[in-house]
Order: structure tokens, then C-alpha cells, then sequence
């Protein structure tokens, strides 16, 4: 994760994270909204992905009194398995619904408030 954190991304290979901090970059410099969406078939590592990248962006942001930290995000993850995983051919832990997770930023580009749908 630190190999990517502050890079250009035409100094990052293709990887989650360079997704992550390219995102990053262009939204502080930008000053507008991005989105970031994952798709893919049934055990294409979706949930995973979102999970690299909402741990890479909370490491590299920061957050205002520590409003999402990485013990925060990782108790979110283990009650939504809990109740929204289930077994299928495809996948022994597949996620079976959608998250809409949303991080709001200050003017400095950290973290100030998250939600979940």
C-alpha cells in the first residue's frame, strides 16, 4: 500500500490501489465528486476490491477525530458478512447485496463523515 501512496499514476502499475490514489488525486484536484464503481460476475472479488480500496483512501486521507478508522471499517465488514453472506456454487462467503458507501471530505482532503446504504 505505501509503494502507491503519493504516486503519479503514470508512475503506478495497474492496481487497485493505484485506482484508489488516482481517484484520490483527481478528486482533491478537481474539487468535485468522484465515484468509484466495482463490477463483475459472482466471485470476481468485488466486495474484496471495495474493501482494499476503502482501507487504502482511509490510510491515505486520514480522518477528522478519527470519525473512520481502520478498525472501524473492519467491524462494518464483519456485521455485514454476518448477515448479508451467504454459500453459492460460485463462491463459499458470496456477498448477496449492494453497498453504497459514501466519504465525505473537508477542504484538506480528509475524511470528515461516512455512510452506508
Amino acid at each position: 500500500m505505501h509503494l502507491f501512496r503519493g504516486c503519479k499514476s503514470e508512475d503506478m502499475p495497474p492496481h487497485i490501489y493505484s485506482l484508489a490514489q488516482s481517484t484520490y488525486r483527481s478528486m482533491l484536484a478537481s474539487r468535485r465528486d468522484h465515484s468509484i464503481l466495482l463490477l463483475g460476475r459472482s466471485g470476481s472479488g468485488k466486495t474484496t476490491n471495495f474493501k482494499h480500496i476503502l482501507h487504502y483512501l482511509v490510510l491515505t486521507a486520514g480522518s477528522v477525530n478519527k470519525v473512520l478508522t481502520i478498525e472501524k471499517v473492519n467491524s462494518i465488514s464483519i456485521v455485514l458478512e454476518a448477515f448479508g453472506n451467504a454459500r453459492t456454487i460460485m463462491n463459499n462467503n458470496a456477498t448477496r447485496f449492494t453497498q453504497i458507501f459514501s466519504l465525505n471530505y473537508d477542504q484538506a482532503g480528509q475524511i470528515a463523515s461516512a455512510s452506508i446504504q
